[in-house]
């Protein structure tokens, strides 16, 4: 257990970037004396005596809803799951330039009607989860695609 990025609420995602400086968290418990009854994304940075009490990162990306999974991608960009107010089902995969900035819908392929979640990505692949999408086995599967070079 990483006790600093703990709650007694429940935590559901981590994303740490790749020089372990900087960690978003995901979760329905708080890190302060705030209460919320939906899952909110909370960043935290490495210090010398460890990480630091995570700090809720507001509005827009924490918007009252619930904020399932976080990941940065390499400019900054942050990817979130949830179920926002332009959703085309239940939960859908957003982006923001930054961790201040309004999440905009991601649009086909990334969304469908498969209750996207989950989005992951590195130089070589693409990762999502999703409920009952086609080529699936059913409930929540992983998929992936392979980047054509």
């Amino acid at each position: 257990m990483i006790e600093e990025l703990s709650t007694d609420g429940q935590e559901w995602k981590i994303w740490v970037d790749e020089n372990e400086t900087v960690a978003y968290v995901t979760t329905k418990g708080t890190f302060d004396d705030s209460t919320t009854e939906v899952r909110n994304v909370w960043k935290s940075t490495m210090g010398p005596d460890g990480w630091s009490t995570p700090v809720n990162i507001g509005e827009p990306i924490n918007s009252g809803v619930n904020v399932w999974s976080i990941f940065v991608g390499p400019e900054g960009e942050i990817y979130v799951d949830g179920m926002r107010e332009v959703a085309l089902t239940h939960y859908e995969l957003y982006v923001a330039e930054d961790d201040s900035s309004e999440p905009v819908l991601l649009g086909a392929p990334f969304n469908t009607k498969a209750n996207e979640r989950e989005m992951a990505f590195n130089e070589n692949f693409l990762f999502i989860c999703a409920q009952n999408r086609e080529g699936g086995v059913g409930g929540y599967c992983l998929f992936y695609a392979e980047r054509v070079k």
